[in-house]
Parts: C-alpha cells; structure tokens; sequence
C-alpha cells in the first residue's frame, strides 16, 4: 500500500518518501524530496550520492537522520530541521559541497554524530540552542566559508577537531559552563583573530588553537591542563598570559611563533616541554622567579635570546639542542650548584657566544654541546669533569675560528679527554664546507697523503667532492692506496673511521686494488682492520658497508690469505672470550667458533657480530673507557716509541 502511495507522489523532479519507501525506485532526476509525517528515522545511507538533490522537506515528528543519509548531495543547498529531532547521525551531510544555511538546531536534539557537516565548505553560519547535545569529533571540520559560531549554555566539552580547517571562521561565542576544548578544535582557524574563554575552564586539548590568528591570547586562571602545541604556528601572536599555577610549559605550545618576543613565566613553572618556544621570536626570558628544574629537547632553538642567565634556576638537565641556533645569545650563565650533564648540542651554532664557564657541578658534556660556536674566545671546563662526548667528526666543543685560551682541569678522570679529544693546536685551516672543527687536525695529518686526506668524509653535502678528489688522486697514484702514516692506517682505515662511511668511496678505491680482501688485511699499528673500524660504529649505514664488502669476498667462494688469516684471528679472539670473564658479551661463542671452520657456512651478520665483539675485547684489554676510543687514539695521537716500533716490525711481515 505504502508503495502505491509512493508512486502516487513521484514527479519527474520531486519524490514523496514514506516509512518502507523502496529507496531503489527513486528517479536519480530527483531535485526536492519531501518527507512523509508517518517517518519517524530515514535510514542510513538513504540518500548518499544523490547529485540532483537540491531541497529537502522534513516533517514534524522526524526523530532521527541515520548515518550518511544525504552523504555527497552535492547539490543540497538549506536545511530547516522540525523540532522534535533527537538526532544527527555520523556523516549525515558530509560532502554537501552547496549546503549554505542550516537553521537553528532544535533544542531537542541530543546528538550531533561524527562529521556529520564534514566539509560542507558552503555552510556560513551555525547555532545550536541545546546545550545538552552531545557534539562529537569533527561535526564541522574543513567548512571553509563558516564564519559565525554560536555555542548554547549547558555546553560543558568542545571535542577534538570540532572546527579543525574552519579557515574563514572569525567569530566563536563560547558558553560560560564550558570546563574542556578538545584537541585540534580550532585547529586550521587561520582568521580567527580573537575569542574569550570562560572562567571555569580546565582543560585546553593539543594543538587546539594551532596555526590560528590571534595577536594576543589569555590563559583563564582556572585552567589546569594545557596539551602540546596548543598556540604552535600562531605567526601573528605577540603577547600570552599564562594560568599562574601552570607547572609544565607544555611541548611545542609557541613553536613557530615568530612574533612573541616576551612570556611571563608563572613562579610555579617546574619543567619547559621540548621545542617548547623553538623557532619563536624570543628576546628575552626571566628565569629568576621561577622553580625550574628542567628544560627539554629544543625547547628554544632558534629563538631569538640574547642573554641567558640559569644562575638563580635548580636545574638537573637542559635537554638536547636546548638552545641551538640561538644565533644572537652572547652569555650564558648555568646554575652552579646542580647541573651535572650537558646534552647533546644543547649550545651549538650559538655563533656570538664568546666566552664559557661550565659551573664545577658538571661531569659530561656530550657531543656537540657547543659545537660551531665560531666567536668562541675562551673555555674554561670544571675538575668535575669526566667525560667529553665524541662521535666521529663531532666534538663537544668544536668549530672555532677565533678560540684563544681553552683550560682544561688537571683531574685524573680527563686524561682520555685531554688526550683524545682536544689538540694543542685550537685555530685550524680552512674546510671546503665552511664548517670548521677540531677534527680538521686529522687533515693536517694527511698533508703529504692527499688520499688520506680526501677520504675523510665529513659531510653528505661535500660527497661529491670528495668523489672527484679520490677518482683525480688515484688517476695521477695508482699507489696511493698502499700508502700509509705514521699509524698505519691506509686510506681505507680513514674511510672507516668517518662519520658517515660511504660505499661508493670504498668501491672506487677497492676498483685499484688487486683484491677487496685488503679491508680485512691491513693493520694499522694498534692491530685494527678498517673492517673493524666500521664494525665499531654499530650505525645501520655502516654496517650495510661492511656486509658488501663482506659477501664481495664470499662472493668467489675463494679462501683467500687474507680472509683466512682473519678468520684465524676470530678464532683465537673467540677462545680467549671464552677463557675470559668477558664471555658474557658474546653468546654462543663455541656455535661461532664451530662456523669458522668453514667459511662459506658463516653467514655474513655473524661475522659482523664476531667483528664487533672481538673490538670490545680489544677495548677492555687496552683499558679504554668507551668503544671508539681505540680509533680516536689512532687520530689524535703520535703513538709511542713502543708503539711504532712495533708497527713497523709487524709491517715487515705483511704486505699492504
């Protein structure tokens, strides 16, 4: 009967739909739909992808619209809701491109589903009279062209992304009884300049307000919890009051604001989250009157400070490149009675800073900690100190052109230091990337072995350079490769002492020599292969290196003299493990050493493993305090009389 009524009402551009209406048998031509009173739901997906849709009448009595019901009518272009709707269901209307007006929402309606109106990017204006309507995530993300907002009383939480990508929205009225703004709810807000938050709210999700145009923005004194990112990209913010009891400055809350140049820290601030100002237009920052105890990973790189002063602050750690590239910081004073470690680039390319007093409670600065400060005149380091980070080209306090005077304590602990990782000589010559460190007196080494000299490889962006220099060198000495210093290293060791070992250095020096087996064979004078200097480096690039290199000797299925010598030391290396209370570092050392007999059964990650553990061995034996040491002695260092003399007898019994 209800099918007969249906076809009664259809028209070429207008359909009557009833309670059990056969959806299929709707003309596609349809442009008004008008909806029975006997309908209390329209089911999900009712009318999803109905292009010709333009109007849409709905009956008093209708309760619920169903899920995606009218999803992608992209002609749809008002809807007037009958008050005893109850509910919206998710994606109701997403998609409806032409969507303008949406009247009042009922006061009866108790939900709003999940994008609902996602990206109805013609919708202008919105309000929603009952504040007992659950709103759930996204209901009006991405609509472009909304630009008023009102929000009833009653309202107590605005969920994430609620408004996430509303770019035209510029006028937001809040509700008094408002406690919590979820997440991303303004996010993308690119035009709204101001709003007013209630007293009474508590909570302020993650990046909330991100990438917003507020010029100026009060935190309520009620809030409590503050999400990352909140105002981070907000390029038109200049000033920010903060809630007095605030404890944690909250990660990346003004990263990227490139106009706030001052913030009031609150006294009862504690910690500063990581990049919690990084990139912002910082000037200055009084820390006196706060408790501050840490800072976190680049909380202000590249602000704009100009003086630092932690004097008065207790802090245990500032965390990693805390304040790199603060390129206008001239001083810097540390808490002196608490600080212990400083982390890793925490100073670096603070290119103004010219003179440094680490406070006597230091014990390690790490790598980089103040690396490319190039006006750096002088460094005064504690007795405290134990430990000055080093991994490969980076020192901890590197890249001078002007340093004068650099004190180092006399304590007993530094001597790896003073001996590793410093040199006499503190202004260097030039480098072809402009950047400059202490490592460049590996350079100076290498005058007179100008293959040496191109095989150290700093950087990725001189790769190429260095390329061209190796092919040149070998052209004009095809015996360059054989050559060695006064450590015994060959090219290929400098090759596997860089930071970054490169494969096609390798292959374009192993194309010259008569076998690949010469990364395993030759010795430099404290026993090292330059296979063991790549295994030490424990990083994936280099042990990608050493695994071609190893399988382009497997590769013949040929023992060569080489490759057996070495395997023969690997068995000796592996028994005295196993003699030794090191064993515990290597597990299944007699399966290894079972494998060894036989070369093509040794797959080549074990072999890897084997290299690793036998440089550990030959660490502790030597007494050195950490891995790589053994190659920073054989750069920094003139070996001792000892030491070359049995270099040369060992050279006289191998050939290289």
């Amino acid at each position: 009967m209800s099918r007969k009524r249906s076809h009664e009402d259809v028209s070429e551009d207008i359909f009557v739909y009833y309670e059990n209406t056969d959806l299929s048998s709707i003309p596609t031509k349809v442009t008004s739909l008008r909806i029975h009173s006997s309908v209390k739901t329209i089911p999900p997906y009712a009318f999803r992808g109905r292009g010709n849709l333009v109007n849409v009448e709905y009956p008093e009595g209708l309760q619920v619209i169903g899920e995606s019901a009218f999803c992608s009518c992209q002609s749809l272009r008002e809807q007037q809701f009958p008050s005893t709707l109850v509910e919206i269901g998710p994606e109701a209307f997403n998609d409806c491109y032409e969507l303008e007006v949406v009247g009042s929402f009922p006061l009866n309606l108790k939900l709003i589903g999940q994008c609902a109106f996602f990206q109805c990017t013609n919708l202008r204006s919105i309000e929603i009279l009952s504040g007992a309507c659950n709103l759930q995530k996204s209901v009006f993300s991405a609509c472009y062209r909304l630009t008023h907002v009102r929000l009833p009383q009653g309202l107590v939480i605005i969920p994430k992304c609620l408004f996430h990508g509303c770019k035209s929205l510029v006028d937001v009225q809040l509700p008094s009884s408002l406690i919590e703004i979820g997440g991303a709810a303004f996010k993308l807000c690119r035009l709204l300049a101001t709003i007013e938050l209630p007293i009474g709210l508590k909570i302020i999700g993650s990046g909330a307000f991100t990438i917003t145009g507020f010029k100026t923005f009060h935190f309520p004194s009620t809030v409590e919890t503050i999400g990352e990112g909140v105002l981070s990209d907000c390029k038109e913010l200049e000033s920010v009051t903060l809630p007095p009891k605030l404890v944690t400055i909250p990660n990346e809350i003004f990263k990227g604001c490139r106009k706030l140049k001052d913030v009031c820290l609150p006294k009862s601030v504690a910690h500063v989250g990581n990049s919690a100002f990084e990139n912002s237009a910082l000037t200055n920052l009084d820390f006196s009157q706060c408790n501050l105890t840490s800072i976190g990973d680049c909380a202000f790189e590249s602000c704009r400070l100009t003086d630092l002063d932690l004097s008065q602050c207790n802090l245990t750690s500032i965390g990693r490149r805390a304040f790199a590239g603060c390129r206008r910081l001239k001083k810097i004073l540390l808490p002196r009675t608490s600080l212990k470690t400083i982390e890793v680039g925490t100073f670096q390319e603070c290119i103004l800073l010219t003179h440094l007093w680490i406070p006597p409670t230091v014990e390690c600065i790490k790598t980089g900690a103040f690396g490319k400060c190039s006006s750096l005149l002088s460094v005064e380091l504690p007795e405290s100190l134990n430990r000055v980070g080093f991994v490969g080209q980076y020192l901890s306090i590197s890249g001078y052109n002007s340093l004068v005077n650099f004190w180092l304590p006399t304590s007993h602990e530094l001597e790896n230091a003073r001996r590793h990782y410093f040199m006499e000589n503190l202004k260097l010559g030039e480098a072809s990337n402009g950047y400059e460190d202490l490592v460049s007196k590996l350079k100076q080494r290498f005058d007179c072995l100008p293959l040496h000299r191109a095989c150290y490889f700093q950087s990725y962006h001189t790769l190429q350079d260095n390329i061209d220099s190796i092919q040149g060198i070998v052209k004009a000495d095809p015996d360059a490769c054989s050559k060695v210093d006064f450590a015994g290293m060959t090219p290929f060791h400098v090759l596997g002492l860089s930071q970054m070992p490169c494969p096609h250095m390798f292959q374009l020096l192993l194309s010259v020599v008569p076998s690949v087996d010469v990364v395993i064979r030759s010795r430099d004078v404290f026993g090292y292969s330059p296979l063991d200097y790549l295994c030490n480096k424990h990083s994936t690039t280099a042990l990608n290196v050493a695994k071609s290199l190893l399988r382009s000797i497997f590769k013949p299925r040929v023992a060569c003299i080489g490759l057996d010598r070495w395997r023969e030391e690997l068995q000796t290396d592996l028994e005295m493990i196993e003699a030794s209370d090191t064993a515990s570092i290597v597990p299944n050392v007699a399966s290894f050493r079972r494998n060894l007999a036989v070369h093509e059964r040794m797959e080549v990650q074990s072999l890897l493993e084997i290299a690793v553990w036998r440089m550990k061995v030959k660490e502790q034996s030597m007494g050195l305090h950490q891995a790589g040491d053994g190659a920073a002695i054989a750069l920094w260092n003139q070996p001792s009389a000892d030491q070359c003399d049995a270099f040369h007898a060992h050279k006289r019994t191998i050939e290289i």
